[in-house]
C-alpha cells in the first residue's frame, strides 16, 4: 500500500504529461501532416534523444547536488573530530 502512494504522484505526472500537447508534439504533427510520416521521422528521434538527454542532465545535476550538500552537511563534523 505504501508503494503505490510512493508512485502516484509519477504515474499521474507521467500520465499527464504523456497526453499534454506540448511544442514538439505539435510541430511533429504538422509535420507529418505536410510532409509525411517518412520525412518526419529523424524530427521524432531528434526529440526523443533531446527529452532523454534532459533528463539525463537533470539526473546527473540532482545527484551531483545531493553529494556536494552531503559533503558540505558532513564538514562541520569532520573538522571537530579533526581537531580533537
Amino acid at each position: 500500500m505504501n508503494l503505490f502512494y510512493s508512485y502516484l504522484p509519477f504515474l499521474l505526472f507521467a500520465f499527464v504529461a504523456s497526453i499534454t500537447p506540448g511544442p514538439t508534439n505539435i510541430l511533429i504533427l504538422t509535420s507529418s501532416q505536410r510532409f509525411g510520416i517518412k520525412a518526419t521521422l529523424p524530427a521524432v528521434v531528434s526529440a526523443c534523444v533531446a527529452a532523454s538527454l534532459i533528463v539525463f542532465i537533470s539526473g546527473a545535476g540532482a545527484v551531483n547536488n545531493c553529494q556536494l550538500s552531503q559533503l558540505n552537511h558532513n564538514a562541520p563534523a569532520q573538522l571537530i573530530t579533526s581537531r580533537t
